[in-house]
């Protein structure tokens, strides 16, 4: 019954299709930025402003998914991130409560009884710590390994202690908001561990909420 119940939340959530999307849009933009870099430049600068346009093409889809038209009104809110971002949030979350709700009723699970048997099963699935720091760090390492690469071997790109500083500042951070993103609307939408956490915060607003008696 869990199987059954997590496939079909998988198959229909905008939750879960937003992580796909995603992924679907990030490997065309490294592709442009490849094109881009063959063809028109590799300053490593030009190169970093590019995939931290990334941010700006995700921004761009949630724009696009929570106004039906761009109007003056729109406009006047494009730049809040964190209103546009929540409205994003609670539009995904509202659509997933009622796949959610439709597909425990399929299921014969009605009553609060049953449902809270449900949410038992996935909080003990309920990953115990989640951290980023680690890799981060990880990926702080990485970005250091790939700067000293380039002062080796591109070193005219670098002319002195201060720019090679800045470089190395400017990668960690890109590295960082790429890894940030993808993780965000990525990470934790389409893992394992991820999935019993929404099921578990959905199945108990359902709960708390009363629908079943």
């Amino acid at each position: 019954m869990f199987d059954e119940i997590e496939k079909r939340f998988k198959e229909d959530s905008k939750y879960v299709a937003t992580g796909y999307q995603i992924i679907g849009f990030f490997v065309i933009y490294m592709i442009v930025i490849k094109i881009i870099v063959d063809n028109l430049s590799q300053n490593i600068i030009v190169i970093v402003v590019l995939a931290l346009l990334f941010y700006v093409v995700i921004y761009l889809y949630i724009i696009l998914t929570i106004y039906d038209k761009i109007n003056i009104s729109v406009l006047s809110k494009i730049f809040d991130t964190k209103l546009n971002i929540t409205k994003f949030e609670n539009m995904q979350r509202a659509s997933d409560l009622e796949l959610l709700t439709i597909i425990l009723i399929s299921k014969g699970i009605n009553t609060r009884h049953r449902l809270a048997n449900i949410i038992d099963h996935y909080r003990v699935l309920l990953p115990r710590h989640s951290s980023k720091e680690g890799l981060f760090v990880s990926m702080t390492a990485i970005s250091l390994s790939l700067v000293s690469f380039v002062y080796d071997f591109e070193y005219d790109i670098v002319i002195n202690k201060v720019q090679f500083a800045l470089l190395v500042f400017i990668i960690v951070v890109m590295i960082y908001s790429i890894y940030n993103t993808l993780y965000k609307f990525v990470g934790i939408r389409l893992s394992n561990k991820a999935l019993y956490i929404r099921l578990e915060s959905l199945l108990t607003e359902i709960y708390m909420s009363r629908v079943f008696k």
